[in-house]
């Protein structure tokens, strides 16, 4: 089956649309971020403590293992959490 033909005044259309959603989108986030008192950093800095949340998790569970020995159990946690 042959593709619809977009019209020209179509697609004018379409990206007006998508600029419009696309300035309301951003002014909603801007909304958000003043009414909870954040800025773009504070949102970025909390994935990052997230992610490094998940990698210690993540490592902390490798020392769980029952078949590895004393040693390797201590070698994973020198690797994984050097400062701790």
């Amino acid at each position: 089956m042959p593709k619809p033909e977009t019209s020209k005044e179509d697609k004018e259309n379409y990206d007006k649309k998508l600029e419009l959603a696309k300035k309301e989108t951003i002014k909603n986030i801007q909304n958000q971020l003043r009414e909870n008192d954040l800025d773009i950093t504070e949102l970025d800095d909390q994935r990052t403590c997230y992610s490094e949340e998940k990698s210690f998790l993540k490592e902390l569970e490798k020392t769980q293992d029952p078949s590895l020995s004393m040693e390797e159990k201590e070698k994973i946690q020198q690797e994984a959490f050097p400062l701790i």
